[in-house]
């Protein structure tokens, strides 16, 4: 379907792969700057998926073109980024990771099998990230031939900036990298944006500095919190960071590459790492 513009609003926000306008009153529109469908029609359907399964994220009324681009006519939610609110609010930061967690327990609760398997595309990334060790990719290669799989809904990309702060509660946004598979590789891949994701520029270099610091509470109380109401073995996690941190230098973002090597090196020798990796064989 090809419409012209007259619903588009001003831009909303952007990321790499998509810009997000308002449209109309109570819609937004999320348009893809790749022109092919594939990975609207994916995102779509996987949002409905979420949405039909009693997720809190915005409801998909239809895939449109404009502006000669692929485009996902979400509904509006009445908010900011959870990241835009803690840049501003830190002393919010508390009750607020809490319910963080517990956002992406509930999306942990949903089976869906139909999806890309979590193992496959992790395999993949690491497979294909460039500048990662030899040594270093066939370690976490044969670490993940080892651990566990299932079938839950993995966001994949669940952090403060996917997260809007609604009026009643959070509301997750952004399935464009959605999987099935364990909870626990959806756990390590937040745990490890929280620690070496890079902020957008939009946030204030005078608020960088106190961000950063409160970086290792958001991860902290998010994890406990997460631990507390989602019976899985927080010992097991240190078995997944190392693979997906590998899977993570597939996308190559500025700045990332040289931490993300030495923290792998790191965790693959760690002590609990060594514990539970014994743990589980």
């Amino acid at each position: 379907m090809k419409l012209d513009n007259m619903n588009k609003g001003p831009r909303l926000a952007e990321g790499r792969a998509a810009e997000l306008f308002a449209w109309g009153d109570d819609q937004v529109i999320k348009l893809f700057r790749n022109p092919h469908w594939q990975a609207a029609e994916q995102e779509a359907q996987i949002a409905r998926l979420a949405y039909a399964n009693g997720v809190r994220t915005p409801h998909v009324y239809d895939i449109i073109e404009s502006e000669g681009r692929p485009g996902i006519v979400y509904e509006r939610i009445q908010g900011v980024s959870l990241l835009t609110v803690l840049a501003t609010q830190l002393w919010r930061i508390w009750p607020l990771a809490r319910a963080f967690a517990e956002l992406h327990a509930a999306v942990h609760q949903v089976s869906l099998p139909e999806l890309r398997r979590s193992r496959t595309v992790l395999q993949t990334d690491i497979q294909q990230a460039p500048g990662l060790p030899v040594d270093l990719q066939q370690a976490t290669l044969r670490l993940l031939e080892q651990l566990p799989d299932a079938d839950k809904l993995c966001h994949a990309d669940f952090h403060p900036d996917n997260v809007i702060v609604a009026p009643d509660g959070l509301v997750v946004v952004d399935w464009a990298n959605t999987v099935s598979g364990h909870p626990l590789a959806d756990v390590a891949k937040t745990s490890l944006l929280l620690q070496f994701g890079q902020l957008p520029p939009r946030v204030p270099l005078v608020k960088r500095w106190g961000m950063e610091i409160f970086r290792t509470l958001l991860r902290s109380t998010y994890l406990n919190r997460y631990f507390q109401i989602n019976a899985l073995s927080r010992q097991q996690l240190p078995l997944w960071m190392a693979p997906v941190a590998a899977a993570r230098m597939s996308e190559q973002i500025p700045g990332e590459q040289a931490p993300l090597t030495k923290f792998i090196k790191t965790q693959l020798n760690k002590k609990d790492f060594l514990h539970a990796y014994r743990q589980s064989a």
